[in-house]
């Protein structure tokens, strides 16, 4: 039975809230050791890995607006260690007193994220369950749970693929499957159509064969421009050599066929399109 969408909202501000505690706690734990000289004795590279810790944490403390808002001055207003400790230095003269000050600042974002008050806000949590809300009816209005994108070359392991997710259940695209639905039609707009929004996932085949190729790289693109609409995490890529793909990111995460059967990679893409 698929979960109240509202519970599912509230344990994700619930595990947002956590994990922003998590950051703060650590970018304390951070300001505390560089005030207190606790690396300074190790060296120089050690302080340049605290800094960088700093500037890390600090950075995705930053992105949450309410805690942003909450933050020590002295953490707001200094972006590396450096210059925090210019300002501690003469500011307070013993560890102690540092300590004191650095806990005082961040007591009140703590506290805050400790309480049981939603963060973020209502106004953020309605519109998290309206995404939740829109992207379910968008789901919905798919005609396929995936569409392939390939090159002829490798239709022996893509056919296979395909065959198993017909098994499962998986509604695919695969042109074989879709003579009769595609004779006499526009081939260009249609599988634009196909791959940019009558899909809910896109399994990317990247070999040398399809790096190459006009209709895999219109198809590829197709699905690349719902990035551009904000539907990250559609598009599935998968290694048949060593090719990159134009236009897929280098730090996306791939399948490699030449160690996945075919029968395998199908039942992890019926996984990750979550068909009962």
């Amino acid at each position: 039975m698929e979960r109240d969408k509202a519970g599912v909202a509230a344990d994700k501000v619930q595990a947002r809230r956590e994990e922003v505690l998590d950051q703060v706690m650590r970018l304390q734990d951070i300001v505390i050791e560089r005030a207190t000289g606790s690396t300074f004795a190790v060296g120089a590279k050690a302080n340049r890995e605290l800094d960088l810790e700093y500037r890390r944490v600090r950075g995705q403390v930053m992105k949450h607006a309410d805690a942003r808002a909450k933050l020590p001055d002295f953490v707001s207003r200094f972006s590396d260690l450096q210059g925090f400790w210019d300002w501690i230095q003469p500011e307070k003269s013993t560890y102690a007193e540092r300590r004191d000050l650095i806990r005082a600042g961040f007591r009140m974002l703590i506290t805050y994220l400790e309480s049981v008050g939603d963060f973020p806000d209502d106004a953020a949590i309605s519109e998290t369950l309206e995404k939740i809300d829109s992207e379910s009816v968008r789901d919905a209005e798919r005609e396929y749970d995936v569409a392939l994108s390939f090159a002829g070359e490798d239709r022996e392991y893509v056919e296979r693929v395909a065959e198993v997710l017909d098994e499962l259940e998986v509604s695919v695209f695969y042109d074989r499957f879709e003579e009769v639905n595609l004779w006499g039609k526009d081939l260009w707009e249609h599988l634009h159509a196909v791959y940019s929004k009558e899909s809910r996932f896109v399994v990317v085949f990247v070999s040398r064969h399809s790096a190459k190729k006009a209709w895999p790289g219109h198809e590829r693109r197709s699905a690349l421009s719902r990035q551009v609409k904000g539907e990250s995490g559609r598009i599935l890529p998968v290694r048949l050599d060593d090719t990159s793909a134009p236009g897929i990111p280098s730090t996306m995460t791939y399948m490699d066929a030449r160690v996945l059967a075919p029968e395998k990679l199908a039942n992890l893409i019926r996984e990750k399109v979550d068909v009962p």
